[in-house]
């Protein structure tokens, strides 16, 4: 993997915000409205994410009040579909990878993987937290989108992601206690 720029995503509060930060700790925000909604906004681009409803399966992406993209759940996986600069289409899958370390992978319609988000162990948990910190391991990244834009993207999904699976994991437990 390539290491040539670092990245990390670090929780900023209990609600799910978080900053990307990169090796020269430039920051980028993303900051969530309201925890219980999903909303959240980054004055990076101008970005607003937006769930269509309550139940959070589709989510929508907007930049300068222009819908541009979308983030939808699957089993296993989360899908960012994005329109870049040129307003051409593209399509990332985060798909959960390893068992041991919270890891997920990211990859682009060829199928080839861009960036790896594995949990920092190195950083302090916070019984607060919804969310994890992530170190980026950069793939073969194609360059199709700003990289600082699909992280918020990818932080945005992978919180989503962990919100789902840990709340079907709870519901699992539930079941087995009424048993």
């Amino acid at each position: 993997m390539d290491t040539f720029q670092q990245f990390k995503i670090k929780t900023t509060s209990g609600k799910g915000s978080f900053k990307v930060v990169d090796s020269t700790q430039k920051t980028i925000e993303l900051v969530y409205e309201k925890w219980v909604n999903g909303v959240s906004r980054s004055l990076y681009n101008n970005i607003y994410i937006k769930p269509v409803n309550v139940w959070g399966v589709e989510t929508y992406i907007y930049k300068n009040d222009k819908k541009v993209g979308q983030i939808i759940s699957g089993l296993g996986s989360m899908t960012i579909k994005i329109e870049n600069l040129n307003e051409e289409k593209l399509k990332y899958l985060l798909q959960y990878s390893t068992p041991k370390l919270l890891k997920l992978d990211i990859f682009n319609e060829q199928n080839e993987l861009q960036f790896s988000m594995s949990e920092d162990i190195n950083s302090n948990f916070l019984c607060n937290k919804i969310t994890r910190d992530y170190c980026i391991e950069m793939g073969k990244y194609d360059a199709e989108i700003d990289i600082a834009e699909l992280l918020i993207y990818c932080g945005y999904a992978a919180r989503k992601y962990l919100s789902i699976t840990d709340c079907n994991y709870y519901y699992a437990q539930s079941l087995k206690f009424k048993n």
